[in-house]
């Protein structure tokens, strides 16, 4: 009577057994972006806001603001819990991002009077190796080609205009995110039957919290939000 039991009890234990070595396989597979993407290029946007504090968007639980893209980047894809920047200064962090390494390592400990070395491999160069077209706009002269950081970009936007300033200071010399985001859209639609990496940099949650219509008047009151949801 026990003996059928006992042949199936040890078929599910051979076959968990088999499932369960599969499984240790898979996961102790090194990673390989290449099996990932199946013979596919993806194209590659780069996003980064300056001076955006995380609990200042609604994704991350701030009553007090609407943020609808990002929450929906955010609900769609994946939110890290946890991501602390390197460094809360524009050109050394985002060093860091364009060159995985630390500021002790690659040098750049400051905005201004710093350069990012030559010698440091960069994002937009790994991705020129690999064909991609690239293409940078940026919106801050704390971030001009000057700096370093537009090595391996097909397209560098800076080109400030420095008659539009009373003062010119690396913090005051800015540009708006519409004007940003009016010079990445004809790069792209020029580049989307190819593979492209394109990184876009908004300054405007940044001093001075000046937003414009209509988010001047619902955000009378925090001005900094206002910037944030422009």
């Amino acid at each position: 009577m026990n003996r059928p039991r006992r042949a199936v009890i040890a078929t599910i234990v051979v076959a968990g057994a088999v499932l369960l070595g599969a499984a240790v396989r898979l996961l102790t597979r090194p990673p390989s972006f290449d099996r990932l993407r199946r013979g596919r290029h993806f194209n590659v946007v780069l996003i980064t806001l300056d001076t955006t504090r995380a609990d200042r968007l609604a994704c991350y639980g701030c009553k007090d603001i609407e943020t609808p893209t990002i929450d929906s980047f955010a609900a769609r894809g994946v939110k890290f819990e946890r991501c602390y920047s390197q460094t809360p200064l524009t050109l050394p962090s985002h060093t860091t991002i364009m060159t995985g390494t630390l500021p002790l390592f690659h040098g750049v400990r400051d905005n201004g009077g710093f350069i990012v070395p030559a010698g440091i491999k960069t994002l937009a160069e790994l991705f020129k190796d690999k064909g991609y077209e690239t293409g940078a706009f940026v919106a801050a002269y704390v971030l001009d080609s000057k700096w370093g950081l537009n090595k391996g970009f097909d397209y560098y936007f800076d080109q400030f205009d420095f008659g539009k300033f009373k003062r010119i200071s690396l913090g005051t010399v800015q540009r708006p995110a519409n004007e940003v985001i009016d010079a990445v859209l004809p790069w792209l639609e020029k580049k989307k039957d190819k593979p492209f990496f394109a990184w876009i940099h908004l300054y405007d949650p940044h001093s001075p919290y000046e937003p414009p219509p209509p988010f001047d008047q619902q955000y009378a009151a925090h001005p900094y939000l206002g910037e944030i949801a422009f």
